[in-house]
């Protein structure tokens, strides 16, 4: 009977020593990567020109870019309607390490929201799609102006 006893308490010490492994993971990146180092990707100006309506389409080589419109209207009654409208685009790498085009290369998100309200009624829906850079570019066209996801 001791020698059960001793191989329990040998057991038990032995066991009392492993700890579980650290599940938890920490990351500096924060949201969807943007707390990473932009490195390789351009990078806006507090100086820079700005012309329209070029700039109105997509820059692949910077990280991130949105497009935004809200609107306050009015229906056929008279009615107050709110309009609220947002497209992101997300590059997931930098411009030098992008593979080559190809219908399943993708190295840009597209995150698209929109909102309408109306009184108590409030309409929402979102789409998601991806793209290459060099590829034809459905989702943010310029002359004229274009938006889609």
């Amino acid at each position: 009977m001791s020698l059960i006893r001793l191989l329990i308490l040998i057991t038990a010490l032995n066991l009392s020593g492993c700890s579980p492994e650290d599940q938890s993971t920490t990351s500096n990146a924060g949201f969807a990567g943007l707390g990473q180092d932009a490195d390789g990707f351009q990078h806006a100006e507090p100086h820079q020109l700005l012309t329209f309506p070029t700039d109105h389409v997509a820059h692949p080589d910077y990280r991130i870019e949105w497009w935004y419109l809200t609107a306050n209207l009015e229906d056929n009654d008279g009615d107050p309607l709110g309009l609220q409208w947002t497209l992101f685009r997300q590059a997931l790498m930098p411009p030098s390490e992008r593979p080559a085009p190809t219908p399943w290369a993708a190295d840009q998100l597209w995150m698209a929201h929109m909102a309408i309200s109306q009184g108590e009624q409030h309409q929402v829906a979102e789409r998601f799609g991806r793209s290459h850079s060099q590829a034809p570019l459905e989702h943010a066209t310029g002359q004229p102006s274009r938006r889609n996801l």
